[in-house]
């Protein structure tokens, strides 16, 4: 059963049945984890979806400057 933290620098969690503590996951790189999306495959894997905050100078489209 995976648990995560969300904000930067966060990771996932995985739990045993016994809420035993198996393993902590992290993205790389820069990329931060995405609270939603994870799954354990049968291969023994982990699936996620990470973001990678990028600046952008939004006024043009009615947002804030970078």
């Amino acid at each position: 059963m995976p648990a995560g933290a969300p904000e930067p620098g966060g990771c996932y969690y995985i739990y045993d049945t016994h809420y035993r503590l198996l393993r902590t996951v992290f993205a790389h790189h820069g990329y931060y984890p995405d609270e939603h999306e994870f799954t354990l495959t049968r291969r023994g894997t982990a699936l996620f979806i990470a973001s990678k905050p990028v600046p952008m100078d939004l006024p043009p489209y009615g947002g804030r400057p970078a």
